[in-house]
């Protein structure tokens, strides 16, 4: 029961950070990505055009004239 609670806390924790997470758009050779406070990339350089990300965790990105939404994780 114990490791089970141990458990359920650790994935609430992981969920909830990666919704918390500042992430900040970096241009490199004419393409942008995102990369956290600290510099680290969390998502490569594929963009043509890219915002901010939203209170609910999405952002609208451009590859040539597709739109797409993507999350925290690039998906």
């Amino acid at each position: 029961m114990f490791k089970k609670a141990i458990f359920i806390v650790l994935i609430l924790t992981f969920c909830f950070s990666l919704k918390g997470q500042t992430l900040i758009p970096y241009l490199d050779n004419g393409r942008y990505g995102y990369s956290d406070i600290n510099g680290e990339i969390v998502i490569t350089t594929k963009y043509d055009r890219v915002e901010n990300f939203n209170a609910d965790g999405f952002a609208l990105t451009n590859i040539g004239d597709q739109i797409i939404y993507i999350d925290k994780t690039g998906k």
